[in-house]
């Protein structure tokens, strides 16, 4: 194991000496480009304050309809491509949303899935 070792850092030296910092390169392409790539791009926040999304949805033919779930809890519909979202589920018992799909036969059954795979101390468990 410790051959293994010493060899991947003799040519991770090697390759180092041969090319340069890796932070340096990156950093040499980043500001190669040109900035006027970027001057009409704005950057703002998708989907309800405070949530962490488990789980994302939209409708087949309609690019401003989308469902989110929320590992902390609910599920939020935007009818205007992610610009404002409202709460659809708060009425249910479950708070942790895994999973959610939008039928294709009739856009308007969703179905959801409560609870998390990736459980953490701050999510409640599905129903």
């Amino acid at each position: 194991m410790l051959g293994i070792r010493l060899t991947s850092t003799i040519l991770f030296s090697f390759w180092l000496s041969l090319l340069g910092d890796p932070i340096d390169l990156l950093s040499q392409t980043v500001t190669s480009i040109p900035e006027e790539l970027f001057s009409d791009i704005r950057y703002r926040h998708v989907g309800p304050v405070g949530n962490r999304v488990s789980a994302v949805t939209g409708e087949e033919g309609n690019s401003n309809v989308y469902y989110i779930g929320a590992a902390s809890g609910g599920v939020f519909k935007t009818l205007d491509g992610g610009h404002t979202w409202n709460p659809i589920f708060d009425d249910q018992p479950a708070q942790s949303i895994g999973a959610i799909a939008i039928s294709r036969s009739d856009p308007n059954l969703v179905w959801v899935g409560t609870g998390e795979s990736f459980i953490r101390s701050n999510v409640s468990i599905g129903n």
